[in-house]
């Protein structure tokens, strides 16, 4: 089957690392595979899929390129199914004559807060042939969402999946002081602010924060005029993810939603426990109690009583040994079926359709 991704750009966050994996899978299955950006930004999951060997085509110079619609037509004019990933991927895309499926990839966007986008919303998703989930919170999202907009998309669920190298990844809990590590954006929906705060209530921990975004320079100025400069760490864009995640003791998370918590499913992978907000998609992740320990209230105090229970010896080898058991509900290999199994039923209707 020749199939083509199409995203707004491989520079960085969960839904590109994804694209990359589902292409990787897609490749090892033979099939054709192809990503399609609608323009051309340096990241790690560009490197990835430069170092795989995943074909990249460039449609535009920015996500507002007028000739985006032309662009994405020649590229994707040989496909059999194109998948679409995020906005405003979403919208460029849907007159594509080609079978065509998106992907929502989180719980919550701003078009769904606002009026004036019921109408646009409607049109870009009665324009796909099926509207995919990443995760059961999502699909409950989005099913709220199509009734709002009077969408007459079918909503389906292909859960999102974790790259081999963290099943493969060995790990070991650091002896000393706990070693904290958070990886995301550093955006508003990440709220690392939170988790800053939490450190200062943690005396005898350490927090590392990779990734990057527009807030570094301001929590760098909140690092250090909490005098945690020697505690916390802005990494900046890490390439070696499964490498990273075996030399701390837990994943912590302060995001304000998910649609479905990649990294906390790649920290399971390795044994690492978890600890987040209770929110829908990353409750779908992380079992509280289970895998991880997952607060109601996003706050300094609770984020960090959190912390400090999760560490307890006896309750912490627990969840270490739970998280691994979690994490093999969420294989790639089970990803890319899953998203499969909808390229089929999508083809397949197609073509009675025509008979």
């Amino acid at each position: 089957m020749r199939i083509v991704h199409v995203i707004n750009a491989l520079a960085t966050g969960g839904a590109e690392r994804m694209v990359v994996e589902l292409s990787t899978h897609g490749i090892a299955q033979g099939h054709d595979v192809g990503i399609v950006v609608l323009a051309d930004l340096d990241g790690i999951p560009r490197a990835i899929a430069k170092d795989r060997q995943i074909p990249i085509s460039v449609a535009g110079a920015s996500l507002k390129d007028p000739r985006l619609p032309s662009r994405l037509r020649k590229l994707t004019a040989d496909a059999d199914i194109v998948h679409v990933h995020l906005f405003p991927a979403m919208y460029w895309a849907a007159t594509l004559r080609s079978p065509k499926i998106f992907t929502e990839h989180s719980t919550h966007n701003r078009r769904m807060d606002r009026a004036r986008f019921r109408l646009p919303e409607r049109w870009a998703y009665d324009h796909y042939d099926r509207v995919v989930a990443i995760g059961r919170g999502v699909e409950r999202r989005l099913i709220e969402h199509a009734v709002s907009i009077r969408s007459r998309t079918p909503i389906v669920t292909a859960q999102n999946g974790v790259s081999d190298d963290f099943f493969s990844a060995t790990w070991n809990a650091p002896e000393g002081r706990p070693r904290l590590i958070s990886v995301g954006s550093l955006t508003d929906v990440k709220q690392h602010r939170i988790a800053i705060d939490a450190l200062a209530l943690l005396p005898r921990a350490t927090l590392d924060i990779a990734g990057d975004g527009p807030l570094r320079d301001e929590l760098q100025s909140q690092i250090e005029t909490r005098g945690l400069r020697d505690r916390v760490q802005l990494l900046g864009n890490v390439k070696d993810i499964p490498g990273l995640l075996r030399g701390f003791s837990l994943l912590l998370s302060t995001s304000k939603f998910e649609g479905f918590s990649l990294v906390a499913a790649e920290a399971q992978a390795v044994g690492l426990p978890v600890v987040g907000p209770a929110v829908e998609g990353f409750d779908d992740v992380v079992i509280d109690h289970e895998s991880g320990l997952l607060f109601d209230t996003t706050t300094p105090e609770t984020v960090a009583s959190t912390v400090l229970r999760a560490l307890e010896p006896e309750r912490y080898a627990a969840l270490a040994a739970g998280a691994v058991a979690n994490a093999r509900r969420f294989t790639m290999a089970a990803s890319f079926e899953a998203n499969f199994a909808v390229y089929t039923s999508v083809l397949e209707r197609r073509s009675a359709s025509t008979k």
